[in-house]
């Protein structure tokens, strides 16, 4: 099965007798089918039809359809309100012998109000029925214009996790020509990736020190993995896919997310928690942004592949300063008390 985006927008507009239509159909990344439609009043007929287009089109992603129908063209249908011009003329007719005034004109007893009705033409149930049917049809050319940008995405996805597949293979001991035998599709591939690759490391995180460790020498010894096991291996480039890939692909992004970002910011904030408890941190800012003890490790990872080449970083003597100025200058004591 070929990997698909889950973001995409789509646009489609026509004419269909007197009225001109137009779909506009977003979507984002979801666990099944979500649809909420958007329809104009009059329209909402449409809405069962509209939804079973999208069931046999659309299997995943929480998709919001707007329609708009413009109706021009048809000239509106004048009327003469028979009562109300019966009525006028019996006033005129009594007044006729009592007030010495010349006879009324036409164009003064029309434009008394209420004798003459101005309405829109009512469709005929044939036109009305072909817009219709002109509206659904071009809900599906939306929908598959919709799905075929989420199909080249995807595909441009593919490519990107294809030029990693060797190091999967290896892992699955297996071919790097046989490996689509042995997972389902390549967001499967991408996910064995984050899984293989980045969860020993956050594991490691999770592993509870042993206890009253000082909580300098616990992010040292984090910092000495992240170096030897992440930054110094081909795990940063995974990282650096992620980042510059994640806004195009939000479904692999929410996998990292859950997987790593998430099971980390959970470990760390339970250490510096501890920490605090204990008196090493003189107040809580780590523990309410445990994002900013790994910053510079992002940091140095979007630097290896934008500047290195120009200004090598080095990277261990960064990550040491960092703790430093987070520990002893400004937020903690970095030892027991």
């Amino acid at each position: 099965m070929a990997l698909s985006s889950m973001t995409g927008f789509a646009r489609r507009q026509g004419v269909a007798g007197f009225y001109a239509w137009a779909w506009e159909i977003r979507s984002v990344n979801a666990k099944g089918l979500d649809l909420r439609l958007r329809l104009p009043p009059g329209w909402d007929g449409l809405e069962p039809m509209v939804r079973a287009k999208a069931s046999d089109a659309v299997s995943r992603g929480a998709l919001q359809a707007t329609l708009t129908v413009v109706r021009h063209g048809k000239p509106p249908v004048v009327r003469v309100n028979e009562e109300v011009l019966a009525t006028v003329l019996a006033t005129l007719t009594a007044l006729a012998g009592r007030i010495d005034a010349e006879r009324p004109r036409l164009d003064g007893i029309l434009a008394i109000k209420g004798v003459v009705e101005v309405a829109d033409a009512e469709d005929a149930e044939d036109e009305r029925r072909a817009a219709e049917a002109a509206v659904v049809a071009g809900f599906a050319k939306t929908l598959a214009g919709l799905a075929e940008m989420r199909q080249r995405e995807g595909e441009a996805l593919g490519r990107i996790l294809a030029a990693r597949l060797e190091d999967v293979a290896q892992r699955a001991g297996v071919g790097k020509g046989t490996i689509y035998l042995h997972f389902r599709d390549k967001e499967a591939l991408f996910q064995e990736l984050v899984t293989s690759m980045l969860g020993p490391f956050v594991a490691n995180l999770e592993a509870t020190p042993p206890t009253g460790l000082p909580i300098r020498l616990v992010l040292q010894r984090l910092v000495d993995v992240f170096l030897r096991e992440i930054y110094g291996t081909e795990r940063r480039k995974l990282i650096r896919l992620v980042m510059t890939e994640g806004p195009r692909f939000p479904q692999l992004a929410e996998f990292h997310y859950e997987n790593v970002v998430k099971r980390a910011i959970t470990a760390m904030r339970a250490l510096l928690t501890a920490a605090h408890a204990r008196g090493e941190l003189r107040n809580d800012a780590l523990v309410r942004f445990p994002q900013l003890v790994v910053a510079p490790a992002m940091m140095s990872i979007i630097w290896s592949g934008l500047f290195d080449r120009f200004a090598t970083l080095d990277v261990a003597a960064l990550m040491a300063a960092h703790l430093d100025l987070i520990l002893d200058a400004g937020l903690g004591t970095g030892e027991a008390s």
